[in-house]
């Protein structure tokens, strides 16, 4: 497969997670050039055509793991944007709010508050929260 091939197969799976807008972003974003302008086209080829796109796991399994390790890391911002795609891979509030118990326990209470806020600002715009 070439490598625009793959980026393409990238983005439609992003499109199918994250939808049509977000990939419009990302294309104007590369097609504008400037500084970082590669990183959208790195991420639909190594990560939505590579691990996204394998059929060893489903994607509400993927979106499980994806947001324990963001969580992990507390990487909030990209935290936001997965639990976003992971309640429409098929992921429920509650398996979020389980995960960040599981968090607590082996990645520090710290950690576990950091996680619980982004996620619950992005439940409460998605409106799955009060």
């Amino acid at each position: 497969m070439s490598k625009e091939a793959e980026i393409d197969r990238g983005f439609a799976v992003m499109e199918e997670m994250a939808g049509s807008e977000f990939v419009k972003a990302a294309r104007e974003g590369i097609a504008a050039g400037g500084f970082c302008s590669e990183l959208a086209s790195m991420g639909a080829s190594n990560a939505f055509a590579g691990p996204w796109a394998r059929p060893g796991l489903d994607r509400r399994s993927r979106s499980l793991f994806t947001l324990g390790v963001l969580m992990g890391q507390r990487h909030t911002a990209e935290l936001r944007y997965h639990v976003r795609i992971a309640i429409k891979n098929g992921v429920t509030v509650r398996e979020i709010e389980e995960l960040i118990y599981q968090l607590t326990i082996y990645g520090g209470f710290p950690t576990a508050v950091q996680a619980a806020h982004a996620a619950r600002e992005e439940l409460q715009v998605l409106g799955l929260l009060d």
